[in-house]
């Protein structure tokens, strides 16, 4: 527990706004099953002052309290090795770090890959895709963190208008016509947060592109794809040259239907986005 304590607040020295969020207060948080934090507290084993140092960082629970608002988890399913993982799965829901007592090896790690079961249908089985979260369970683990850390607290922002005065921290490669510059700025409040989330990986997919001139376009990943041919006619937009051109490509964001709209620009390895709104159509 003492290493627990060591590791969140070496996190928040970096970041005085960090906050410890768990399932329920942390007293009654269990180190392992029938041992909470409380009776950690009363036992001669405890330490204190390291508790002190804890309660300064501030806490938040359970974990729907602290989800972007519109975020809806339900449906959503985080495990890791076969065995629900739920304070993991909402660390990466909020895009935060997720942190683990260390009671077992499988939690020495800065990363680690969960499996996310979405149920798409009430009558159906759930998608499943593999998701990598950011991680500590000792204050060793935390170096490995500490660029994402200062990135996270320099690119955050509590309004579309604030995204978009930042764009040169969040996304300096991406590209943006008029119109989406207009809907990021009015962005409603309940999509900030995950908007925010997507430029930051569609920049890191972006910079890698450019790197590489081997790729032939962004190694995307699962979601970002191409849209239906059906519903291509719905996705053309006049570019800057004054032209129309196709922005097939596109990545969701909550809440649903809310949809980024881009193409590639080949030429300049990089993106130009058309759309930051609603389901084209919806």
């Amino acid at each position: 527990m003492t290493e627990f304590v060591k590791t969140a607040v070496s996190v928040g020295q970096l970041d005085g706004k960090t906050a410890v969020v768990s399932k329920v207060p942390l007293p009654e948080l269990e180190i392992i099953e029938g041992y909470p934090v409380g009776k950690w507290l009363g036992d001669d084993r405890g330490n204190p002052d390291w508790w002190r140092r804890l309660k300064r960082l501030q806490s938040m629970y359970p974990y729907r309290t602290v989800y972007p608002e519109g975020l809806d988890a339900a449906g959503v399913e985080y495990q890791y090795e076969g065995v629900e993982v739920e304070g993991l799965g909402a660390a990466h829901l909020m895009g935060g770090l997720g942190i683990s007592l260390p009671v077992d090896s499988r939690w020495d790690a800065t990363t680690l890959t969960l499996d996310r079961l979405t149920l798409i249908d009430a009558d159906g089985e759930p998608e499943v895709s593999q998701v990598d979260i950011r991680h500590v369970s000792e204050p060793g683990h935390v170096a490995a963190h500490l660029v994402w850390i200062r990135d996270f607290r320099d690119t955050a922002a509590r309004s579309g208008a604030e995204l978009w005065e930042k764009r040169a921290t969040i996304c300096p490669s991406l590209q943006f016509l008029e119109r989406a510059e207009k809907q990021l700025r009015t962005l409603p409040h309940d999509s900030v947060a995950t908007v925010r989330k997507r430029l930051l990986e569609l920049e890191e997919k972006v910079v890698e592109w450019a790197a590489n001139p081997e790729l032939r376009l962004p190694n995307w990943g699962e979601d970002v794809r191409g849209e239906h041919e059906t519903r291509e006619r719905l996705c053309w937009f006049t570019d800057w040259d004054g032209e129309r051109a196709l922005f097939e490509w596109h990545t969701d964001f909550r809440p649903e239907p809310g949809r980024i709209h881009f193409r590639h620009v080949k030429e300049e390895r990089t993106i130009r986005i058309a759309h930051i709104g609603r389901k084209l159509g919806a």
